[in-house]
């Protein structure tokens, strides 16, 4: 065999191997995908220190925001129970509600949302993560 072609086999035996091991590997998980909290399905607090949101295609397709208020939870809960009716969401009687934490279930078509308000470690504002799924299961 020449050199040439010995050089030549090699390298495409070496990339033979390369190709098989990427085959191989194990499908990365689809992350969610950062999104403008300005398109999220359901009013952001406005008294809020902090959002940031994020979609996944799903099934189902789903919203997830991350917000961070001065605000103790009574006064998001009570944001929440009366201020998103007017976008025509319907909320569904407490389940949870005490002065540490709280959840606020709406329903709009076919489309539901769940707002989790818990207050922060040391007890001086809260943390609200909603989870929407605008089209239902």
């Amino acid at each position: 065999m020449q050199p040439k072609s010995a050089s030549a086999l090699l390298i495409a035996g070496v990339a033979l191997l390369v190709m098989t091991a990427y085959s191989l590997a194990p499908a990365q998980p689809v992350l969610p995908k950062p999104m403008s909290c300005k398109d999220f399905p359901v009013a952001i607090y406005p008294s809020h220190t902090s959002a940031s949101c994020e979609t996944s295609a799903g099934p189902p397709l789903n919203h997830t925001a991350y917000i961070e208020s001065a605000d103790s939870v009574e006064k998001v809960t009570a944001y929440y129970k009366t201020q998103v009716q007017s976008a025509g969401w319907t909320v569904d009687p407490m389940e949870v509600e005490s002065p540490t934490r709280a959840l606020v279930s709406m329903k709009k078509g076919k489309g539901y949302a769940n707002a989790v308000i818990n207050a922060k470690m040391g007890g001086t504002g809260s943390r609200i993560q909603i989870h929407a799924y605008p089209n239902g299961n």
